[in-house]
């Protein structure tokens, strides 16, 4: 099956293996960069989670350096999410589905000032509810290239709930209906609590992730693979 570019490889999707996890640690070289400009974001404080801990009792924590990095013990066992808070950023949950594939292993995390989440609701034409969660996804396909014409959906989505999708330049675009080849999209106004993301190639479904919304916190599901999840 081609993707909304002719070009995507979504051949593979119900036949890829899921990660296996394995007892212990990797450690983690984990750098924080702003979304719009990938300035490094120091002073943030980064808790390493397990997926089905929703108040994160974290399994290891530090606080970034002037250079936005951070080492941390990355668990290899299960699922895990990083919480991460600090100076000139809206908190953020960053999910992953399976474990790292490498050890040590280096991971860039973007996250939003509250100028440029401002710059987003302006130019999709939406308001964020603080009482409400919100999230930045991305969908690859079988080479791990950029999903093109892929829409999302969340589980827990109601009236209220607004998805908005980037055109090839980067610039949210509040008429597209599914992703360009920027390949990403920003979901607004998610209800608090666990939730399953839906990638989709007009009706086949390419891949799921659960992750959940917290009030007023950014939600970075794992890029949503044509791989089952774990």
């Amino acid at each position: 099956m081609g993707g909304g570019d002719g070009v995507n490889d979504w051949s593979c999707i119900g036949a890829v293996p899921a990660p296996e996890f394995m007892p212990g640690s990797a450690v983690g070289n984990i750098r924080v960069g702003e979304l719009l400009d990938d300035r490094p974001m120091p002073d943030i404080t980064v808790r390493v989670c397990r997926a089905v801990d929703m108040t994160c009792a974290p399994l290891d924590e530090g606080v970034t350096d002037a250079q936005g990095a951070v080492t941390l013990d990355v668990t290899t066992a299960e699922q895990r999410y990083l919480e991460l808070e600090g100076p000139d950023m809206l908190p953020a949950l960053s999910f992953y589905n399976g474990p790292p594939r490498n050890d040590p292993f280096d991971e860039l995390v973007r996250v939003l000032a509250p100028t440029t989440f401002a710059a987003l609701e302006a130019l999709l034409e939406i308001t964020g509810d603080p009482q409400r969660g919100h999230a930045g996804v991305q969908a690859n396909d079988c080479r791990g290239e950029i999903g093109v014409g892929v829409t999302f959906e969340v589980s827990t989505a109601d009236a209220s709930t607004l998805v908005g999708y980037f055109d090839p330049s980067g610039v949210p675009d509040p008429t597209l209906i599914e992703t360009s080849s920027d390949g990403r999209a920003a979901i607004a106004n998610i209800p608090t609590g666990p939730g399953v993301l839906t990638a989709k190639i007009g009706a086949t479904i390419i891949g799921t992730r659960t992750f959940f919304a917290r009030a007023g916190t950014i939600s970075y599901p794992a890029c949503v693979e044509a791989a089952p999840e774990p």
